[in-house]
């Protein structure tokens, strides 16, 4: 009999700890997948912060390498981001692209490239952003869209 109580206090033992590692697992993923998403998050703001509110040449290499660089970053953020950062994203590059569009056609300068628009529209960016990435008991309580 004592046989038996080993044997099923072992298997019990044994059933407890997979199902552990397997929590524990899925936790550490789900902590990896923020971890990625806040990174993509920072790497973005640091594409978009030298471009506001400033005068734009927009034939320059380093506008297209930024325009390029939130490309690369949005279609990394289609692949772990929530819906609502993606769409977000897509409404004020359309806008950037718009912009763009706008520039003097004789100097390619725009010298209201980040404008009230542009500024609400990455405003909403950063507010999904902040949703997604911090935890609800971190939400700013006058966090507004």
């Amino acid at each position: 009999m004592s046989i038996l109580f080993g044997v099923l206090g072992a298997l019990g033992a044994a059933l407890i700890a997979a199902f552990t590692y397997s929590y524990q697992r899925t936790l550490d993923r789900k902590f990896e997948v923020i971890q990625e998403r806040r990174q993509l998050y920072v790497d973005y703001v640091k594409e978009v912060s030298p471009s506001i509110y400033r005068r734009v040449l927009v034939d320059s290499d380093i506008h297209h390498d930024r325009l390029k660089r939130l490309n690369e970053i949005g279609s990394a953020m289609q692949i772990i981001a929530p819906q609502s950062v993606c769409d977000a994203h897509h409404e004020f590059l359309n806008y950037l692209r718009e912009q763009t569009s706008r520039a003097d056609p004789a100097t390619q300068e725009h010298s209201n490239f980040f404008d009230d628009e542009a500024g609400s529209l990455f405003d909403m960016v950063l507010f999904e952003m902040r949703k997604d990435a911090l935890p609800p008991e971190l939400h700013d309580g006058n966090m507004k869209k």
